[in-house]
């Protein structure tokens, strides 16, 4: 019964979060009147997956682990490894992304010795998620054939809608929109047909992104609104306040200053409760970038530095390489100083290095833009003889970076 119930915790998981809480009620009530430890492991791990709702990460880890102790302490390897998925999408909410691929890699060894090509297929979708996170996509792609392959395997319709998700928004990352178009629209269908709203929601953000990338705007903000407010009303608050950064993201681009550095502000407040250390990351650079007006000046100084203390406590200098240029184009236009050019090249020569496939463009483009600003030849940008569109800041995209189960 234990583990029929949570089956039921799953599922409601994955379309009607909101029920999770219920299935968790039942089963602390039977593991106290039974009184038996494969019963508490199973309390423990759907109490995980209401953390998880509620966006209680730490919390959500450490009844994880308690029920994975147990499970192991009765030699039910399966089992142990089997929570490790809702611990993994844990981790990687929190930007501990190590952790996180090793937590799948040790459960995917597991799911292969027991022939159970389900749950080896969603760990492999995990661990693709987690490696294009770090824009390592080309290292992503093989995780993710391999989960589709498996499904396809065993017929289930509902995770290939998941993993074509992932697939496209891969896809959009590399500039092969058109193959994300097809399988966004091939994964939105299946999940329109299964009644998945929270996979639905996902396909949305997808699309955002893509039109985002094409430079649709219109309905890069209608399809996150659209996702923003299904994640609403299934009361997720992670997932809600990264479409709402995603939609600070859009304003930006757009030039509604006011309005992007409104949502950032909330944004902030709500990383800064969650836990959600990446995407706080992003937030704070992305609303100093806004604050570019000479009056807000200290107010971006205060970001800036946030952030750079941030990275270096994490080690994350990639991201600090990435947030640095903004800043250095925001001291160009305030104070006047003519040096973007010399940032670039070496901005660029980290991104080789450091192997960021999708951003290591960005500097070159940014040197292109740069020559436009006052004191420079206008048609600079021309000669530069490259093509230039800003690649999307995978870090804090909202396309689900670990799949549920």
């Amino acid at each position: 019964m234990a583990a029929a119930l949570q089956e039921i915790c799953y599922e409601a998981w994955t379309h009607d979060p909101q029920k999770v809480a219920s299935v968790v009620d039942v089963l602390d009530e039977l593991a106290t009147v039974s009184g038996e430890k494969v019963v508490s492991a199973y309390a423990s791990w759907a109490r995980g997956i209401s953390c998880l709702v509620d966006g209680r990460l730490e919390s959500a880890i450490e009844r994880i682990n308690e029920s994975e102790a147990v499970f192991m302490s009765l030699e039910m390897t399966g089992l142990a490894a089997g929570t490790q998925t809702g611990k993994l999408y844990a981790l990687a909410m929190l930007g501990r992304y190590e952790e996180a691929v090793q937590c799948g890699v040790s459960a995917r060894e597991i799911f292969v010795e027991h022939n159970d090509q389900y749950s080896a297929g969603k760990i492999e979708h995990n661990i693709g998620n987690l490696f294009w996170r770090r824009d390592l996509y080309r290292e992503s792609e093989p995780f993710l054939e391999s989960a589709h392959q498996r499904f396809t395997l065993i017929g289930d319709q509902r995770q290939l809608a998941m993993v074509e998700n992932c697939q496209a928004f891969v896809h959009s990352l590399q500039n092969r929109f058109r193959d994300a178009e097809r399988l966004y629209s091939q994964a939105l269908t299946r999940a329109e047909s299964l009644g998945l709203t929270v996979t639905a929601a996902e396909i949305e953000t997808g699309l955002s992104n893509l039109y985002l990338l094409e430079g649709k705007y219109d309905l890069a903000l209608k399809y996150m609104e659209c996702s923003r407010q299904k994640y609403d009303s299934l009361g997720m608050p992670a997932q809600s306040v990264n479409c709402e950064l995603e939609i600070a993201d859009i304003y930006l681009e757009l030039n509604l200053l006011n309005e992007a550095t409104a949502c950032y502000g909330r944004c902030e407040k709500n990383y800064t409760e969650l836990g959600m250390q990446a995407e706080l990351a992003r937030c704070l650079k992305n609303q100093a970038v806004a604050l570019f007006v000479p009056d807000k000046s200290q107010r971006r100084s205060r970001n800036w530095n946030s952030l750079k203390c941030f990275l270096i406590e994490k080690a994350m200098t990639y991201r600090w390489r990435r947030s640095i240029w903004p800043k250095q184009r925001s001291n160009l236009i305030l104070a006047n100083l003519n040096w973007p050019k010399l940032m670039s090249r070496r901005l660029l020569t980290r991104f080789v290095a450091v192997r960021i496939f999708g951003s290591n463009l960005m500097p070159v483009g940014y040197w292109a833009r740069s020559c436009d600003l006052p004191g420079e030849m206008p048609n600079h940008s021309l000669n530069c003889k490259i093509r230039f569109r800003r690649q999307p800041e995978t870090q804090g995209r909202s396309s689900t970076f670990a799949e549920r189960r």
